[in-house]
């Protein structure tokens, strides 16, 4: 991209014009240091510059400017707790996993994401809240600051504790399941994936067989790529658990007449999932490996000032939303472009 104004991030304001309904939990996050989401091509490549290590002469100047910002404290670069999947893939090595770890915990401010279900999850009981006040819903926080020594409070701890049948097969004690845990760094979370890895290798591939069975089924069911509301309705009830989250809180609900108020503009990152995965069924390829970690992080775009991601995934979500080219890249040069000077 050249250095014109419009390569430059939009300000606070784009995102209140863009987004001006989005859950107030979540718009506070605009407010803290510019946020980065780095997926694992790129962050190789950055851990391959600072061990001297071959990367591409074009690239190199603009990876080191992106190494700069995640050292800068006016930078938060994004940890989610997928990643370490995507890092022990394949021919990977817990070597060359830990040196991507290593990125992420030399960060200056880290921000923790749990996952596309609570994001998704928050927003759409943030919006049932609006549609019918005096609801009762669980409240968890969706972007939390790493910080050493301190803690986290996790979504999946308070959904267990608040609702019981929101992950049965959990294992508690004594009825109960831990809400705060220690601050995750990258590096450990990467040691114990890949021992889950080297234990379970059957189990660790069910999630990209999963995804990639599901995206057939989408792909022969629905070849034209409509997903129609009641398709949604359906995708909220099975995979966000929405019906039984509310039940369980309010005992006199009638979940579909909640859902069917629901304005799905009020929820950025699932319409953003909905449309691009509308896109994507279209394209009527098959899934690859690392599809699933492209997806499982699709809901931080919204929310984040700069997502650096592959050039398909980038595709599909600018068609989606051609807004968004200001915040999704797939060229390290682009990248660093939009950010600007980095300021320490």
């Amino acid at each position: 991209m050249s250095g014109t104004d419009a390569t430059v991030l939009p300000s606070r304001d784009h995102y209140r014009l863009k987004y001006p309904n989005r859950p107030a939990q979540l718009a506070s996050v605009m407010e803290k240091p510019r946020r980065i989401f780095l997926d694992t091509a790129h962050l190789v490549n950055i851990a391959r510059l600072r061990r001297g290590e071959y990367v591409p002469d074009r690239f190199r100047v603009a990876y080191a400017h992106l190494d700069a910002y995640i050292q800068s404290r006016r930078y938060s670069v994004i940890f989610s707790l997928s990643s370490p999947l995507d890092w022990v893939d394949g021919d990977a090595t817990l070597e060359s996993a830990l040196n991507i770890a290593y990125v992420i915990d030399s960060s200056a401010n880290r921000l923790f994401f749990e996952g596309d279900q609570f994001l998704f999850l928050h927003e759409l009981l943030c919006e049932c809240l609006r549609v019918q006040p005096g609801l009762r819903i669980p409240h968890f926080p969706i972007f939390q600051e790493i910080v050493s020594g301190k803690t986290i409070r996790t979504g999946l701890g308070t959904l267990v504790n608040e609702v019981p049948r929101f992950a049965s097969d959990i294992e508690t004690i004594d009825g109960a399941f831990p809400v705060e845990i220690p601050a995750p760094y990258a590096a450990p979370s990467v040691q114990l994936t890949w021992q889950r890895k080297q234990s379970s290798p059957a189990t660790y591939h069910e999630r990209v067989h999963g995804f990639g069975d599901a995206l057939d089924r989408d792909i022969k069911g629905r070849p034209d790529g409509t997903i129609h509301r009641q398709d949604i309705h359906n995708w909220t009830k099975h995979f966000l658990k929405v019906d039984i989250v509310l039940r369980a809180l309010n005992s006199q609900i009638t979940v579909d007449e909640v859902i069917d108020q629901v304005d799905w503009d009020r929820c950025p990152a699932i319409q953003l999932y909905i449309k691009a995965r509308a896109k994507r069924i279209r394209a009527a390829f098959s899934a690859k490996a690392n599809d699933v970690d492209d997806w499982a992080n699709l809901p931080i775009i919204p929310y984040c000032d700069l997502f650096l991601t592959d050039r398909a995934f980038r595709e599909f979500i600018l068609q989606a939303d051609k807004s968004l080219a200001h915040i999704v890249h797939s060229d390290p040069r682009s990248a660093a472009e939009a950010l600007g000077p980095c300021v320490p």
